[in-house]
């Protein structure tokens, strides 16, 4: 919406019938396993949650809405996930079977500052899949260390959210292993160990936009980073100011083109395909691990129509 704009909205709702899931309990099975149900709304992870009804070794879920979800068996005893399946959840009654799915993973991870940078005094780290957005978020220990466990097989990515400024992750490796980019496999029933090495933010893009020489007020100023794909991190937005002047701050050092886009805010900024138009037209930007401070772009942007 833009400022001003008022937008009258119709939601029409049909009721459907809810779904009953039940759980049953595998031969030989030791404890109780509760299924849990979560599904991916805005790139995060949610519970679903329902009535919860025991009979024997069997635990159904009554009262849940249809849907596709991730079903994790979660043992009574500990709290732990034992295993991790997708289910669709489309007939009012669902039988599922405790042998069935993959069983959970973790990783240990180690934080570690490039070029000796400290941990900040609060820092947050989140893992991500492509499927299910965000599935789990945790403070670091002052150690640097973290720990998740009941993980689905699959791969993950990691996010760093400091209380200072911004940090991103620069490589990852395999405890024993080769440095690759921000991305861990985890198998079933294996827990991975990584070292995570993070950069911060630490300086800050200045420089001025233009259109037909003259100056370009309250256009859109994109930072693209070299990779697009999996580092939306990366990007830092301004607009510029009267004298078209913007400031792009806490920019983590890499390759980068700088772009400014007229009208461009209701563009689909983070896809490759939307931004490859305005590419040619960019100025090239590297900033090295060592640089601090500011940069300012000695040549001007021009500004893009869409």
């Amino acid at each position: 919406m833009r400022a001003g704009d008022q937008v009258n909205i119709d939601l029409h709702l049909h009721p459907l019938p809810a779904v009953t899931l039940t759980l049953h309990a595998a031969p030989g099975q030791q404890g109780v396993r509760v299924p849990q149900l979560q599904e991916s709304v805005f790139d995060r992870s949610e519970t679903v949650y329902g009535q919860m009804q025991f009979v024997d070794s069997d635990v159904s879920i009554v009262g849940v809405p249809p849907g596709h979800y991730v079903l994790n068996q979660v043992n009574q005893s500990n709290g732990e996930i034992a295993k991790s399946t997708m289910i669709d959840l489309t007939r009012r009654t669902v039988d599922a079977d405790a042998t069935s799915g993959e069983d959970s993973g973790g990783i240990k991870m180690k934080l570690e500052g490039e070029n000796g940078l400290n941990l900040p005094p609060t820092m947050l780290v989140s893992l991500r899949s492509k499927e299910a957005g965000i599935v789990a978020s945790q403070p670091v220990s002052d150690k640097g260390v973290a720990e998740f466990a009941g993980l689905k097989p699959g791969d993950y990515q990691f996010f760093l959210s400091g209380s200072d400024r911004q940090y991103h992750v620069a490589r990852v490796a395999l405890v024993g292993g080769k440095p690759s980019n921000n991305t861990v496999r985890v198998a079933p029933g294996m827990t991975v160990s990584v070292t995570v090495t993070f950069v911060a933010g630490s300086v800050a893009v200045e420089g001025f936009a233009k259109k037909d020489g003259k100056s370009a007020a309250g256009v859109m100023i994109v930072l693209i980073p070299s990779d697009v794909n999996d580092n939306v991190e990366l990007f830092r937005r301004d607009q510029s100011d009267l004298d078209g002047s913007f400031l792009l701050s806490n920019v983590i050092p890499g390759k980068y083109t700088a772009v400014a886009i007229e009208n461009g805010w209701e563009l689909e900024w983070g896809r490759p395909e939307v931004l490859a138009q305005y590419l040619p037209k960019g100025v090239s930007v590297t900033i090295s691990s060592s640089k601090r401070g500011s940069i300012r772009l000695s040549d001007a942007l021009i500004v893009q129509s869409r």
